[in-house]
């Protein structure tokens, strides 16, 4: 792999993630018949990528072991102890449920207009955040929500319930994608399938496999999963998004404040080249570094930022990375790498350019996430096909998706077949468990790229005695912490506030006990 140029440091400031004011559906219309549903999508679907890497959850990365605490801050023990409130992350339900909000307006008036195919993508995208919802906090307001003001309290529902609704949801949006009249949106008002049918019908499909994996570790859902997989996919794997059919959003992000890349104004940089907060505040993992660099894994240049030269742990191709322990409070004279590399590594000699922009897209549910998924149902047998090709194909894919923009097309396969050194954590012959493989390179392929996925799949895959899943990170190192990574997050205390009954029927959250209910 070349490397080019060489570091460079800023200061720091705080910008919000939501950038509030570009395509921004801050105000949802009233009145169906008035408003063209197709004009709302893009808004929707903008803000759906700002909450893939939502600051509210940014702590999970850290119990995730791909971030860190800086030493820069004085960090409170309870966030290094995994002890945290009801005002904990907060905004990560405000936010999912506002946004999944914006798809209900759009089903509204895609059933005003008659008009199925933006019904469908509405459809969609509401089920994919109410599943995280239900990830994140398991029993949630799902039949008695999205009314606005006509019912401030929603009831509770069980997240089973849920899960199986939102199932059927998906099932009825891809009948509404079938209807021979269905008029999809123009490239211009779907900033992410540009009005492709086929892709939508593939990404609906892709999320309810990810639905029925996230089940796989409950014996009694067997049955229920063996008469879905059956009944809902009789193109077999062909249901699903392959390589080159990710679900990516970009309405055209550029270094413009307010218009960057999600990822890129919470945890990098301003206009102005100005640092964010967020960016000073978050550091990359120890664990992370050295699961990076001891495998030659490039992809570690897209994700974090070196700190110079070295040789030993923590260092690849004579560039040096440096990470933080969660519940160490570091030491405040040493630089550790940020969680986005702006340096020009790649590129050519003449015209070195970074892996990493304000320009680049935001994935929503990337091809290499659908094919990882794809390995891992194929494996487990729930389909015919081959387990190591989709895999390979999987990583292939993130490789691609950070170099081939940059190094040129076939960069990406190149840097995956000739620099990365097998082993079990990577490679599929020399891995004895493959299914602890498929779900550790998600997590190494996600990271900063998605804030829900890996914590979900390290609980669905989590031993019931132990406490521990996949990959197996280490716990926080401090000696107050509590016994194991939190199962999910208290809710928000306006829930407490404006919705008390319903809340308080929950019973008592203990983040280290209440299980959500797809946990083994």
């Amino acid at each position: 792999m070349k490397k080019y140029i060489l570091l460079i440091a800023t200061a720091t400031t705080a910008l919000a993630a939501c950038n509030k004011g570009y395509l921004d559906l801050s105000e949802n219309p009233n009145n169906p018949s008035t408003v063209p549903a197709a004009s709302l999508v893009a808004a929707a679907e903008v803000r759906t990528a700002n909450i893939m890497v939502d600051p509210n959850l940014a702590t999970v990365n850290v119990w995730m072991d791909q971030w860190a605490y800086s030493p820069n801050y004085a960090v409170n023990q309870d966030s290094r102890d995994y002890k945290f409130t009801t005002t904990f992350a907060a905004g990560a339900w405000t936010n999912l449920y506002a946004v999944a909000y914006d798809y209900q307006k759009i089903i509204d008036f895609a059933v005003a207009q008659n008009n199925p195919a933006l019904e469908g993508i509405g459809r969609t995208m509401k089920a994919m955040l109410v599943g995280y919802l239900v990830d994140l906090y398991n029993n949630v307001p799902y039949t008695e929500a999205f009314k606005g003001a006509l019912n401030k309290a929603p009831k509770y529902d069980n997240g089973k319930d849920v899960y199986e609704a939102i199932y059927s949801e998906l099932t009825t949006a891809i009948t509404k994608f079938n209807i021979g009249s269905a008029v999809f949106p123009t490239a211009t008002q779907d900033v992410m399938f540009k009005g492709n049918k086929s892709l939508w019908i593939k990404l609906a499909n892709t999320i309810k496999l990810r639905l029925l994996l996230r089940q796989a570790g409950r014996a009694d859902r067997a049955a229920y999963i063996a008469g879905k997989i059956a009944s809902d996919f009789p193109a077999g794997l062909n249901s699903f998004i392959k390589a080159g059919e990710g679900a990516y959003v970009n309405p055209g992000y550029t270094n413009s404040d307010l218009k960057q890349n999600p990822y890129w104004a919470s945890f990098g940089y301003n206009a102005a080249g100005t640092k964010t907060g967020n960016n000073d505040f978050f550091k990359t993992a120890n664990y992370a570094v050295l699961f990076y660099t001891s495998q030659q894994d490039d992809r570690l240049f897209f994700m974090s930022k070196p700190v110079g030269t070295g040789s030993g742990p923590g260092t690849m191709y004579g560039i040096l990375w440096r990470g933080n322990e969660m519940g160490s409070q570091g030491n405040g004279a040493s630089t550790y790498s940020d969680n986005l590399n702006n340096d020009l590594w790649g590129g050519t000699a003449s015209a070195p350019a970074a892996y990493r922009s304000p320009s680049f897209d935001q994935p929503i549910l990337s091809d290499f996430e659908s094919l990882f998924l794809q390995a891992e149902a194929v494996q487990r047998g729930w389909f015919t096909g081959n387990a190591q090709t989709l895999f390979e194909s999987a990583m292939t894919q993130s490789f691609t998706y950070i170099f081939d923009r940059v190094d040129g097309a076939g960069a990406g396969a190149s840097y995956y077949a000739g620099d990365l050194l097998p082993d079990a954590r990577n490679s599929w012959t020399a891995a004895t468990n493959k299914i602890q493989l498929i779900i550790t390179q998600k997590w190494a392929s996600l990271n900063t790229l998605n804030f829900y996925e890996p914590w979900a799949e390290y609980r669905r895959t989590m031993d019931p005695v132990t406490k521990k899943g996949y990959p197996d990170v280490p716990l926080s190192s401090s000696l107050s912490r509590g016994p194991n990574i939190p199962f999910r997050l208290k809710y928000p205390q306006s829930e407490y506030d404006l919705n008390g009954a319903n809340v308080a029927a929950q019973g008592n959250i203990d983040q280290f006990a209440s299980k959500i209910w797809w946990m083994p």
